[in-house]
């Protein structure tokens, strides 16, 4: 068997490596290989190349923007800087930039189109400011800028891009859903593209301030003042809290008047009839229970009327009373919850004639005489003071009164 100097070569490279590796039976594949004249692919090696860096996609990329007609070259001296978005309305977006070229440039500007995926000329200016309107409420939008020297047909670079965007529109059909005497429920038509609402409230003819937050159109105002007039207004808002729109038309609503407790006393064939004054009442409803049902007595109109004198009653029966407040706004009643039941004995009142010594001082003042006569106890000297006979209550008026003055005696003021 006869080899050639590069077979050998070979032979021997493989059969080292072989003995090495003791694999004997594929040296003699790799021989039979050789000896019949077969070609053997020479090894490559590999060398390390680094990653090829990522290509800017999307608005960032503004390689696609051709050079303008006529241009000598792109020029890295008519570069732009602080390029920046400044203002913005629900359909304008104002942008401005600085110029490194003191020349008298021309600027381009251009808009990024999602569409296509490229950017579009919009405008040319010779100011560094530049306002793009017509734009889609509450939408953003990217924008680039590049120097044009027409004197020298010179073109800088296009600035870094910078995003804009849109405020969003005016809060509209801002309405009142309900309202009680603490809390208030309104709502309003969706923006769209908005991501939530910011309201604000006004007790009276306070400044407005903050009420709450939410990304519903609907919000219920809570912690209120019962019977006030509250003023609210709703902005919508997009991207940031503080990209706000147009706030809604002002409206007014008023809280609920708080209930009034209610007290009766029953008289000879009448019945006086009183409550708490009820702030923000415009006035109160009474009703009278006739035996079979309720119905409305009267109307008492002013926050203060709060007493009512209910005669021509039949004595021996109970008479039953409720009442509510209401309260006004914008020809309006607004009413309150109707207090508890009250009712009393109609009754013709006698006379108590059985008199009550007070032992002590201090019983004394613990007495209705004491405590409910608002002119004795204010001038009378209890060291001076002596047991007459008396009464403990009589009929004033057809009404039992322990609030009386004992008969034979008549208030000199400071005197007594």
């Amino acid at each position: 068997m006869h080899f050639t100097k590069g077979k050998k070569i070979l032979f021997a490279g493989i059969t080292l490596g072989a003995l090495f590796a003791g694999v004997w039976s594929s040296v003699t594949g790799d021989i039979t290989a050789v000896n019949a004249g077969e070609q053997v692919t020479p090894i490559v090696q590999e060398t390390a190349t680094e990653a090829p860096l990522p290509t800017v996609a999307g608005y960032q990329n503004v390689a696609g923007i051709p050079v303008t007609a006529g241009a000598i070259s792109v020029n890295d001296t008519l570069n732009i800087n602080e390029m920046a978005f400044v203002k913005n309305t629900a359909t304008s977006v104002t942008l401005s930039w600085v110029c490194d070229s003191v020349a008298d440039m021309t600027y381009f500007i251009y808009r990024y189109n999602e569409e296509t995926m490229g950017y579009d000329y919009i405008a040319d200016s010779k100011e560094t400011t530049y306002v793009c309107k017509g734009l889609e409420p509450a939408k953003k939008y990217c924008f680039t800028v590049c120097a044009f020297d027409s004197a020298n047909m010179l073109q800088g670079e296009c600035a870094y891009p910078v995003e804009a965007f849109t405020r969003p529109g005016k809060v509209k059909n801002f309405a009142f859903v309900n309202n009680k005497k603490d809390k208030i429920k309104i709502a309003w038509d969706a923006v769209p593209n908005a991501d939530g609402y910011i309201i604000y409230h006004a007790k009276g003819s306070d400044a407005f301030e903050e009420a709450g937050k939410t990304t519903e159109t609907t919000f219920l105002d809570e912690g209120l003042f019962s019977g006030k007039n509250y003023r609210y207004k709703v902005r919508a808002y997009v991207f940031y809290e503080d990209n706000l729109g147009t706030a809604s038309d002002t409206a007014k609503m008023t809280t609920l008047p708080a209930t009034p407790t209610i007290t009766v006393k029953g008289g000879d064939a009448k019945a006086r009839i009183s409550w708490n004054a009820v702030t923000g009442a415009t006035g109160y409803h009474l009703y009278w229970h006739d035996g079979k049902k309720y119905q409305h007595l009267a109307t008492l109109e002013g926050k203060n009327s709060t007493k009512y004198l209910h005669t021509g009653l039949e004595n021996g029966v109970y008479s039953q009373y409720k009442v509510e407040a209401y309260r006004v706004l914008y020809e309006t009643e607004y009413k309150s919850g109707t207090s508890d039941m009250k009712k009393a004995v109609v009754s013709k009142q006698a006379t108590v004639t059985s008199p009550k010594l007070f032992k002590t001082k201090k019983s004394f003042l613990k007495s209705s005489a004491y405590l409910l006569c608002k002119e004795f106890k204010k001038t009378v000297d209890y060291s001076k003071s002596f047991v007459i006979p008396g009464v403990s209550g009589t009929d004033v008026d057809g009404f039992y009164s322990k609030d009386m003055c004992p008969q034979g005696i008549t208030f000199a003021k400071s005197y007594l």
